[in-house]
């Protein structure tokens, strides 16, 4: 089968197009980062593809033309310059879908989020949302994915942030303890529903919960990461969420630029949504019973980088800021007018101090070997 991916250089994106490879079929790559994809996998015909832009049926009909399916994978999980949540959760996968329906592809599946609610608490879900309810409105056949957390060999987003809190020194502070609930569900077994739910006589119009067989807590799938990344044991320090908004809106403003952040108030948002749902109706459409949180670690031995990854995560955005701390240092000197000799020694000594924090914290976190 020909099978056109969106999203395709993301987490999900990526996994499924590597799966359609393994299973013999055709993938038709598309990316905002069209090079990006190609130095991956330089072997495929990689489409340039933007939903912030590309809104119009006429912008999907050449695309979709000789195509048995479509995997909707494009996401974001909240807005930033140049991207917006509604053009690339709505009004782009729209066109796309009805350019789908006007050619003649059927088989539609597009992967939402288990928290998509028209009347949801953040603009990620709502957008969400309205793309499948569009979807849900075509004449064609197409399935709703709405997945729990997503994990694998590799780490992004969300993933990264669990990872990254798990692999904290001393202690790890989790919002009300970690007593948010989330049903893991593997890469794999995810990309194994998707290949199945392509086929021609997959079930079809279905909305379904994409979920592992597993309810876990955020403080069991932390304390269960920690362990698999063989890191001794921890214990768990409850914080008030409002601490945590206020580190989240230092991530909203540095991925208003860059479209990431270490930690997002939309991430924090829906941390309080119920990330749970039944696994009997997934696992009754695609034909198999996707493998719980526990035991996919338990098949997936963690590597020397995922340490490394995991304990240096959160010194990204401490390296991004140290230079704007000391160039707004120097310029508050200036405007005060108290630039004097002690000045400069305090401040390049608290410079060097910052640095040989920086770098013992480094050797720390690369210290394993194995």
């Amino acid at each position: 089968m020909r099978v056109l991916v969106t999203g395709a250089t993301g987490f999900i994106g990526a996994h499924v197009v590597a799966a359609l490879l393994a299973a013999g079929h055709e993938p038709v790559p598309c990316a905002r980062n069209k090079l990006f994809g190609k130095r991956r996998l330089p072997g495929l015909d990689w489409l340039k593809i933007d939903f912030n832009t590309d809104t119009s049926v006429e912008n999907w009909l050449t695309r979709v033309q000789g195509v048995d399916a479509v995997v909707n994978c494009a996401g974001i999980l909240q807005g930033s310059l140049g991207q917006s949540m509604d053009l690339v959760h709505s009004e782009g996968p729209v066109a796309l879908f009805e350019a789908c329906a006007r050619v003649g592809v059927r088989r539609v599946v597009q992967i939402s989020a288990i928290g998509a609610d028209p009347n949801g608490a953040t603009a990620f879900s709502r957008s969400k949302a309205k793309g499948d309810e569009a979807l849900s409105g075509l004449d064609l056949d197409w399935i709703v994915l709405r997945p729990s957390l997503v994990y694998g060999a590799g780490s992004y987003g969300g993933t990264s942030l669990l990872r990254g809190l798990a692999a904290l020194p001393v202690a790890i502070p989790l919002p009300d303890g970690g007593r948010q609930r989330f049903q893991p569900i593997h890469i794999d077994d995810l990309t194994r529903a998707i290949l199945r739910l392509i086929e021609p006589d997959a079930p079809a119009r279905m909305v379904l919960g994409a979920v592992g067989r597993q309810v876990r807590s955020v403080r069991e799938i932390v304390l269960g990461l920690r362990a698999w990344l063989g890191i001794a044991p921890a214990p768990v320090l409850a914080l008030p969420t409002g601490v945590l908004r206020a580190f989240a809106k230092l991530g909203d403003l540095a991925g208003l630029f860059s479209g990431r952040g270490t930690l997002r108030s939309t991430a924090l948002e829906q941390l309080d949504l119920d990330n749970t749902a039944p696994v009997e109706p997934f696992a009754a459409a695609v034909g198999f019973t996707p493998r719980g949180f526990d035991e996919g670690l338990a098949r997936m031995p963690s590597q020397v980088q995922d340490r490394w990854h995991a304990r240096l995560y959160f010194m990204r955005p401490l390296l991004f800021a140290s230079p704007l701390l000391v160039w707004a240092a120097m310029r508050g000197l200036f405007r005060a007018g108290t630039v004097t000799l002690d000045w400069i020694v305090w401040l390049g000594i608290a410079s060097g101090l910052l640095v040989m924090a920086i770098g013992a914290v480094t050797a720390w976190a690369l210290r394993s070997q194995r």
